[in-house]
């Protein structure tokens, strides 16, 4: 499966990331590996749909996490199956219109959600979605009301 999110390459750190030419302008391992700086899971999917996403947005995107190392995981109080432990992106909300952003989220190939106060959570699971509180859920609302159904044939 295309967006299988286990089906990419662990490195054990960002700079061992070499052997791979590196198409995605707007991204670097080091911001997308574990704490910044460390263990990076190399997801061409995922990345392939955050750069379409970017250039959809034609606006930088702030990526507040986006792989973790099971340790960094447990740091955090991360969930002990999640999927940052793999790949996933969490998105700073700041600077985007949160119903533009959402919606180019998901016509570039996201599928999973979960909707926070200063951040949307995103990553290539079979859909999921859930809020992060119920002040979360409240700033959400008025965006996912304006959500356009897919239409299957």
């Amino acid at each position: 499966m295309k967006g299988d999110i286990t089906d990419g390459i662990l490195y054990s750190h960002f700079s061992d990331v070499r052997d791979i030419h590196w198409r995605w302008k707007n991204f670097t391992a080091q911001e997308l590996s574990s704490n910044g700086g460390g263990e990076y899971y190399h997801h061409e999917a995922t990345l392939d749909a955050a750069q379409a996403c970017r250039d959809a947005l034609g606006l930088p995107m702030v990526i507040n996490s986006g792989h973790r190392s099971w340790l960094h995981n447990i740091a955090v109080g991360g969930e002990p199956r999640s999927a940052h432990l793999h790949i996933a992106l969490d998105i700073s909300l700041m600077g985007h219109g949160m119903h533009k952003l959402f919606t180019s989220l998901k016509r570039a190939g996201f599928t999973s959600f979960g909707f926070y106060e200063t951040f949307i959570h995103t990553d290539m699971r079979l859909g999921r979605r859930w809020y992060g509180s119920h002040r979360a859920r409240l700033q959400w609302a008025p965006v996912l009301n304006q959500e356009t159904p897919d239409i299957m044939l």
